[in-house]
């Protein structure tokens, strides 16, 4: 992920923020950070440039991203054994 302010990021980055975040994700970075729900969704959605100003707000999207992306590596690790343990029984 390559970020340079004055661009929009990238459509491979948008995509995967957006597999990653959800509304809540975004609502609870605005209350945090201070800055505008409307102006992370349009930094992730590449509807507005990344900016000194919103740079930070960004850098929290990216975390949360990945935070989510390991929980959900976790789960579907534990649904595959689960799997593996129910076609062990059949």
């Amino acid at each position: 992920m390559k970020i340079e302010v004055g661009q929009v990021i990238s459509e491979e980055d948008s995509k995967v923020l957006r597999d990653f975040i959800s509304k809540n994700d975004i609502a609870d970075i605005s209350m945090s950070s201070g800055m505008s729900i409307s102006t992370l969704r349009d930094v992730a959605y590449r509807r507005n440039r990344v900016a000194e100003t919103n740079i930070e707000g960004l850098k929290k999207l990216i975390e949360r991203a990945s935070e989510n992306a390991s929980k959900q590596e976790r789960h579907a690790r534990k649904c595959k054994n689960n799997f593996k343990t129910t076609l062990n029984t059949i």
